[in-house]
């Protein structure tokens, strides 16, 4: 296929636009993808499809306005999991890691039990930094130790 479809012609045709990522957090990477697409494009949410391999259940709440496929659909690792003591348990045992990752000075809040609290338990070539970062990042605690994640980034 060669040129580039007009929207006109993608509608009248039926043709849809894909498209692909690998996983879905928050699901603000793919509001500000699919605004830009509109804006540029002016493609609409009958005309776009979103195709990613896991999806946690908060960031398809927000594109839920879009066609969204998913493989995997996840929950929270602890505060969908757990509730009650568990809950309480589980959480604190999470801080108190973190509190030994933020030895580092290169860790920040947002990071905290997943970036903006996905709680995401997910790994792939580059685990998503929605994923518990006692997965993902390399803490360095001073005089030359280093904590090394099971999936670094």
């Amino acid at each position: 296929m060669t040129g580039c479809l007009k929207k006109g012609k993608l509608e009248k045709e039926g043709h849809p636009i894909l498209l692909i990522d690998n996983f879905i957090g928050t699901g603000e990477t793919a509001i500000e993808t699919l605004k830009e697409i509109i804006a540029l494009k002016g493609y609409d949410n009958k005309t776009l499809f979103i195709a990613t391999l896991v999806c946690q259940k908060e960031g398809l709440k927000v594109i839920n306005d879009y066609n969204v496929l998913f493989e995997v659909l996840r929950d929270k690792g602890i505060s969908n999991k757990y509730f009650g003591e568990e809950l309480i348990e589980n959480e604190s045992i999470m801080k108190s890691i973190e509190e030994i990752l933020s030895i580092d000075s290169k860790f920040e809040d947002k990071f905290r039990f997943g970036y903006k609290s996905s709680q995401a338990l997910v790994t792939m070539n580059r685990t998503p930094n929605n994923t518990f970062p006692m997965f993902w990042f390399q803490a360095k605690l001073g005089k030359g130790e280093k904590l090394n994640a099971p999936f670094p980034r």
